[in-house]
């Protein structure tokens, strides 16, 4: 009896120990490969730069504009503006930057709501949020 629990404990010790040494390596990292220097929500873009900045916006505005200034150590960049009305994704529009840094803008025609754009790498690993308001 005692060889038989001995041999329990052996195989169970073997199971807990294989299981806990294998390694995901499906893991998403968790650092973008691009930093979001700067994030703003415009009624427009006028020269490269946002006019209008604001958190909420009324439902007359039509067009909402999501700024960003980007930098990397390295270049080309991808980025991706992934547009969600609460909480549900309804618009995603891939970019590509050359140069390690610049600005790049989406532009989306808006209605009332509660909106958030991520900014997302190749890695799907969001890089900033940002939210704003239609009224």
């Amino acid at each position: 009896m005692k060889a038989f629990i001995a041999g329990g404990f052996l195989v169970l010790s073997m199971f807990v120990s294989f299981s806990f040494s294998q390694t995901d390596t499906s893991a998403k990292p968790t650092i973008a490969l691009f930093s979001v220097d700067s994030m703003v929500f415009a009624a427009g873009i006028d020269a490269r730069s946002p006019v209008g900045v604001a958190a909420q916006f009324q439902s007359t505005t039509g067009k909402v504009s999501c700024w960003i200034k980007v930098s990397s150590s390295q270049g080309p960049i991808s980025v991706k503006f992934v547009w969600n009305k609460d909480g549900q994704k309804v618009f995603e529009l891939p970019m590509t930057l050359k140069p390690q840094s610049g600005r790049l803008w989406s532009t989306k025609t808006v209605t009332p709501g509660n909106w958030q754009v991520d900014i997302v790498d190749d890695a799907s690993v969001i890089a900033k949020s940002g939210t704003f308001v239609v009224q």
